[in-house]
């Protein structure tokens, strides 16, 4: 429960929402959105966050938005998508309903790392991106895959803007703005995985998928220290389109982020005696590609830096052979 008053709001259309951000602002009140509530319950038990309201935006449309609709089995929501020129998901959806839904398996694969299925039974795709908790594991597809933000801006307008450009460590967002939905080309999305996933392995401590399309296909790994329930060593997501890597990953330097360093070290090939890279070769370059973003590799009781380091250059190595 939260151990304080409060006055819980649930507008039906962002001009309310931005009618009720106004009314706070003129009394002085604050506001904060209200979506799973997992991490603004817990932080208010804790007196780690103090809001007098609290705006519950799940019932907007724009922010309930889901490709091909949640009545289509996965292969009718995957034929639906396709047609549309954006996959566009609202971020009050629950990450359950986001990767049940099937219109992107790596937004889905990413979904299903997060926590148990109870818990992202309420974690809702806004809250995974947006809130405190620095791994956002959902963020992966849309720094990789041109993804685009709609938010609630002021005074009250609607604007579409860049995720990529939008993040850095977390989504920027100004004061009182309101992430809607989040969108990825439908195009791009068949071009990696039409085919499927053709690869899927689910052992302790590791969760590796591989999935394949006519532009290319994508890799994917969380490892962890135990069980998948836990907070991941790294989440990495390595993605081969039209003959060029893109990598994102997250837990390995503490936070998300689009690795375009290491995706020039990964892009200048292999040559010469590397032309048929052996098990070595590939780790050597998985190496050089993540040292290459000059960050320290995050240190706490689930690993070391170094320990970090070589789970992370293991499956980046993996997902070059995968994709080769």
């Amino acid at each position: 429960m939260i151990p304080f008053d409060v006055t819980f709001l649930r507008p039906d259309s962002v001009e309310e929402v931005a009618q009720a951000l106004q009314e706070a602002r003129r009394t002085g009140a604050r506001a904060a959105y209200f979506g799973g509530g997992t991490e603004i319950v817990t932080l208010a038990r804790e007196n780690k966050l103090r809001a007098e309201i609290l705006l519950d935006y799940k019932t907007l449309s724009q922010a309930r938005r889901e490709p091909g609709g949640s009545s289509f089995s996965q292969a009718q929501a995957q034929a639906q998508a396709q047609a549309q020129e954006r996959l566009a998901w609202g971020s009050a959806l629950r990450l359950n309903e986001v990767s049940d839904g099937g219109a992107c398996l790596l937004l889905a694969m990413c979904c299903n790392g997060v926590a148990d299925r109870t818990v992202r039974n309420s974690i809702t795709l806004g809250g995974n991106i947006c809130g405190m908790l620095p791994y956002r594991e959902a963020v992966l597809p849309f720094l990789l895959l041109q993804g685009e933000l709609e938010s609630l801006a002021e005074p009250g307008s609607l604007t579409w803007s860049s995720v990529e450009e939008r993040f850095s460590k977390r989504l920027k967002l100004e004061e009182g703005e309101l992430a809607l939905s989040f969108s990825l080309e439908s195009a791009l999305v068949a071009g990696l995985e039409s085919d499927g996933v053709i690869h899927l392995e689910n052992a302790p401590g590791r969760v590796t998928a591989l999935a394949r399309g006519d532009r290319g296909g994508w890799f994917y790994e969380r490892r962890t220290t135990g069980g998948p329930v836990d907070y991941p060593l790294s989440t990495l997501v390595l993605v081969q389109l039209d003959g060029r890597y893109r990598l994102a990953l997250t837990g390995v330097f503490g936070y998300p982020l689009r690795a375009f360093r290491a995706e020039e070290v990964l892009n200048s090939g292999f040559s010469g005696d590397f032309a048929s890279p052996t098990e070595a070769d590939r780790l050597q370059r998985a190496g050089a590609a993540l040292d290459a973003e000059g960050l320290k590799y995050k240190a706490d009781l689930r690993g070391a830096r170094d320990y970090r380091r070589s789970v992370a250059l293991q499956g980046l190595a993996a997902g070059m052979e995968a994709l080769a």
